[in-house]
This record gives structure tokens, sequence and C-alpha cells, in this order.
């Protein structure tokens, strides 16, 4: 799902995207704003994307998660880097942005 997406082949709610990076709503949302970071281009894990291409992958998540923060008034958010086949189902590198993590609204579960 996430490789067609980056490919264009199918919709998502996107939140930021430029040539590399994109960054959409999760389909499956885990609290409200739950947002993914993908590169668009693929590779099988952490270790073989560039430095340059990882240090602007981060710099876009952080932009993307104060966005996010200062959108849903959020106490706080987590971000997950899935990494490999056994935790990623259908993409192998991608940033998970959970939030907002407020108090009164936290739901749990995985």
């Amino acid at each position: 799902m996430h490789a067609c997406i980056a490919r264009n082949e199918e919709h998502a709610s996107r939140i930021y995207e430029d040539k590399d990076v994109m960054a959409f709503l999760d389909k499956r949302q885990v609290n409200e704003g739950h947002t993914l970071v993908i590169l668009r281009k693929h590779y099988e894990n952490i270790f073989e994307i560039p430095d340059e291409e990882l240090a602007n992958l981060f710099k876009i998540v952080k932009r993307v998660a104060v966005a996010i923060t200062r959108s849903e008034k959020a106490d706080g958010l987590r971000i997950v880097q899935n990494n490999g086949a056994l935790l990623t189902r259908s993409y192998f590198i991608f940033m998970s942005i959970s939030s907002p993590s407020m108090r009164d609204k936290i739901r749990t579960g995985a």
C-alpha cells in the first residue's frame, strides 16, 4: 500500500510531499493525526539509506511533527521508525508519527 502511495498509484490524505519524501495520514489511525512519513525511493532497510537522504527524512519528520503537535494542541507525540519485513507489511522504511498524545484522549493498542 505505501509503495503505491509513493508512486501516486493510490489515494492518500497527503499533508506534505516533495520529490523525495511524502507524509500522509494513516488509513488506520492509532490517534487522530497519525501520520506516516516515507521516502519515495525504496530501500530494504535503514542501513541502505544514504546519510544525506536520511538526514532530509528526519528534517521532514521534525517539520511534520511540529505542525501536528501545534495543530492538535498535543501534550506530546510518538515517532517510530519501522525497519525490516518483520515489522512492516508493505513498505520497509517509514516513520510513523502518532499524535496527539493528549492525556484525556489516549487510545491504546496496536
